[in-house]
């Protein structure tokens, strides 16, 4: 898990930076929205592998646009990055210990093309990076406490 935990921050690294812009002040429990976001997929996972994963994960993203309000939106996407990074580590895992294909909608292409959203919310690029940095460690940390 270490070593997945590596690839994602330095998958991180690589995705940051998209815009400019003005860096706004947020204020809610970032970890525990994240350990949340851990939980959920972790739920998902157990009851139906995969596709159950799969299908929290895009069902958070299409929720997306239903709030209106920019920071409750800024948190939702957090929490919907979270069950990526929950998904990307994860059947990284699993396809590595199980000989198996990896799942499309985890794959580092399409997990990095859903987190360029958030250039949306106009962070200054070194912003960006470390949001991402952070929201990687701890999903990767929340992981694996659960996943043991």
């Amino acid at each position: 898990m270490r070593a997945m935990r590596r690839a994602v921050v330095a998958l991180a690294l690589a995705w940051s930076g998209l815009t400019a812009g003005r860096a706004q002040a947020v204020e809610w429990d970032h970890e525990a929205n994240l350990a949340g976001a851990v939980g959920a997929f972790v739920e998902a996972y157990e009851q139906g592998g995969m596709a159950m994963a799969e299908k929290i994960a895009a069902g958070c993203q299409h929720s997306l646009a239903d709030i209106v309000d920019h920071m409750q939106r800024l948190m939702r996407f957090e929490f919907c990055a979270g069950l990526d990074f929950a998904g990307f580590l994860t059947d990284r895992r699993d396809s590595e210990q199980h000989g198996r294909e990896a799942t499309p909608y985890f794959s580092s292409e399409q997990v990095r093309t859903r987190l360029e959203q958030l250039s949306g919310y106009n962070l200054n690029p070194l912003m960006h990076q470390q949001v991402i940095q952070a929201w990687a460690r701890s999903v990767a940390n929340e992981l694996d406490r659960r996943l043991k």
